[in-house]
């Protein structure tokens, strides 16, 4: 299959199948591997302070929190109107967030973002897609906006954690950077978090 600067429909229908099968499909709200990554991730956000915030890619919402603790206004995206469903749940206990069908390729936003979060996202993609996130993050942020972005830390299927993160250097200096691991499946590939500020 050719690569493309658009996700497959092959991987787009794969995810919506993730989502049928299981309303946790990354185990975000278990004990253990979940609540270890989104701790960390926590941990890289803190102190900073944004008027607005987009999560590309929400799934269930398990961030929304530690984002609105960040920023006065938080927006979220999925691709799946499952996922958006458990989302929209958590999102109508804080202030100031909002979820939405979309697709943060071709979202328009009515306003940059002082922060875009990215969680494990683009290591699922083809490495023009992983390339087309990266710009669409510039893309969206205001001038000095922060990159919150968390992928395997290991090569990963069409994910290489060097060159991404090459392409990273590209646009962005990175200011925290944490690699860590967790117990289960996703053990075998580790983790990374960066947050990154755009040059």
């Amino acid at each position: 299959m050719p690569e493309t600067v658009s996700p497959s429909r092959w991987r787009l229908a794969g995810y919506g199948a993730k989502y049928a099968r299981d309303r946790d499909p990354w185990r975000s709200r278990r004990v253990g591997s979940g609540r270890l990554r989104f701790a960390r991730y926590a941990r890289a956000l803190e102190g900073v302070r944004v008027p607005r915030a987009l999560e590309v890619g929400c799934a269930g919402g398990h961030f929304l929190s530690a984002l609105s603790k960040a920023a006065r206004r938080v927006d979220a995206l999925d691709l799946s109107e499952r996922a958006l469903a458990d989302a929209g749940r958590r999102a109508a206990r804080l202030p100031g967030v909002s979820v939405r069908l979309a697709n943060a390729l071709t979202f328009k936003p009515r306003a940059r973002y002082g922060l875009v979060a990215m969680l494990q996202v683009v290591s699922d993609f083809e490495p023009p897609v992983q390339r087309a996130f990266l710009r669409r993050a510039k893309a969206l942020l205001r001038a000095d906006g922060l990159l919150l972005c968390s992928t395997p830390s290991r090569p990963f299927a069409l994910f290489d954690p060097e060159r991404f993160l090459s392409w990273v250097a590209e646009d962005f200096e990175v200011l925290v950077f944490d690699e860590f691991s967790t117990r289960g499946r996703s053990s075998r590939w580790g983790h990374m978090v960066f947050l990154a500020r755009l040059r």
